[in-house]
């Protein structure tokens, strides 16, 4: 019978609801569309997005499911969905003349594309949640996997883990897997799907 597997989990990442109340609420009266990268975002503002009256006309950008159903759940239709950040960096219209208003996090700046002078879009960054690294510290390299779900998680693994940069990799998709290339990790595998089950049904698979 094969051996059970077995986890050991660190906590990389710590989120937090931080915004100034009066911001967002001025922000959502504003003529703009709307974008949301993480979930975490629209859990953070979801009293004040339940109350706003104009959901069927709201223009909205998200990326992932979960952020998709979440809105779609809170009676808001006009919603495009990008698979994942990459997918929202290279086919999102960044010329196309309009207002944007991206509910961010602390540590989101760099997913969307710098202005480069000549877009036409504008975009107004509106913090509303707080992401803090624990770099937590892992004591030994005697795993056969290590499983990374976000960018963030990467940074915050690697900072204080070099000895994991030589474990193969498990992530949840392309942002996560250039966060792993970028601190040297070479062997990386990014299963069909985002999720955790998928991720354990590819370690069973495979060894």
């Amino acid at each position: 019978m094969d051996a059970e597997l077995q986890f050991e989990i660190k906590t990389a990442v710590e989120y937090g609801i931080e915004f100034n109340t009066n911001e967002v609420i001025q922000t959502i009266k504003e003529k703009s569309a709307w974008l949301f990268t993480s979930v975490n975002a629209v859990k953070s503002i979801y009293p004040i997005l339940v109350k706003y009256q104009n959901k069927f006309e709201q223009k909205i950008y998200c990326v992932g499911k979960q952020s998709m159903n979440l809105l779609t759940e809170l009676g808001y239709y006009s919603v495009r969905m990008y698979e994942n950040e990459k997918d929202l960096k290279e086919t999102f219209n960044w010329n196309e003349a309009q207002r944007l208003t991206y509910f961010c996090n602390n540590n989101s700046n760099n997913i969307i594309p710098k202005p480069t002078g000549k877009d036409q879009i504008t975009v107004k960054f509106v913090q509303v949640y707080k992401t803090t690294l624990l770099k937590p510290i892992v004591e030994n390299n005697h795993f056969n996997y290590v499983l990374y779900f976000s960018p963030l998680g990467v940074k915050s693994i690697l900072t204080k883990n070099q000895h994991l940069i030589s474990v193969p990799a498990i992530c949840s998709g392309p942002t996560t897997l250039k966060a792993l290339k970028g601190f040297g990790v070479k062997k990386c595998i990014v299963p069909d799907s985002p999720k955790l089950k998928s991720m354990v049904e590819y370690i069973l698979n495979h060894r």
